[in-house]
């Protein structure tokens, strides 16, 4: 995980467990580059929006007290990609003191990215899962935290992840603005979905 990331992701895990103060604010996530389809009895995303970090997270709270958690931030250039959800996932890990249950190698959309199910002692015994995607120019986490082994693993909560997608036109422009800001001629190409 990203030190930035890190920063961000903990502390609104905390707020969104209900172990520290709530302050979002509601914003509709069809607006940004990302769409996901919550499962039954979670409530609207609430984003909070780092702007030192730059990382932004969006936080939807079920009526069981489960949490799904998106979040992203820019990549740093890396070679290695499994060497960096690799690195991902142990800061994750770390971060909330969790141990790893099971990891696998998946796509999500198109993309490569990891999955791993975890569980976490503190007010309360935790499960969760956590899909970290790579969607150059950004990394995705899509995280489901609920209070019984079942949660992450259950069919609501597969069709959830699998449902997760990200927009590869908003994606484009953020790489080209960054190419354009470091002074590159290059252009980006993407496949669109007409092309698909």
């Amino acid at each position: 995980m990203t030190t930035r990331m890190k920063r961000t992701v903990l502390p609104v895990l905390i707020m969104a467990l209900g172990l520290g103060p709530a302050g979002f604010a509601a914003t509709p996530f069809e607006e940004e580059s990302f769409s996901i389809v919550l499962p039954d009895g979670f409530g609207e995303f609430a984003k909070n929006e780092q702007k030192e970090a730059k990382v932004t997270t969006f936080v939807s709270k079920g009526q069981n007290g489960d949490v799904v958690i998106v979040s992203y931030a820019l990549m740093a250039p890396t070679e290695d990609l499994d060497e960096f959800l690799a690195s991902e996932r142990d800061s994750l890990l770390k971060s909330l003191n969790a141990r790893l249950d099971s990891q696998r190698e998946i796509e999500v959309d198109g993309k490569q990215a990891l999955s791993i199910r975890y569980s976490l002692q503190g007010a309360r015994e935790m499960f969760g899962r956590t899909d970290l995607v790579i969607a150059n120019p950004r990394m995705y986490q899509v995280i489901y935290l609920g209070g019984t082994p079942d949660g992450p693993n259950d069919a609501k909560t597969e069709q959830m992840f699998s449902s997760f997608n990200v927009d590869e036109e908003v994606l484009a422009k953020i790489e080209q603005d960054a190419l354009d800001a470091n002074g590159s001629d290059a252009k980006v190409a993407r496949k669109s979905e007409n092309d698909q």
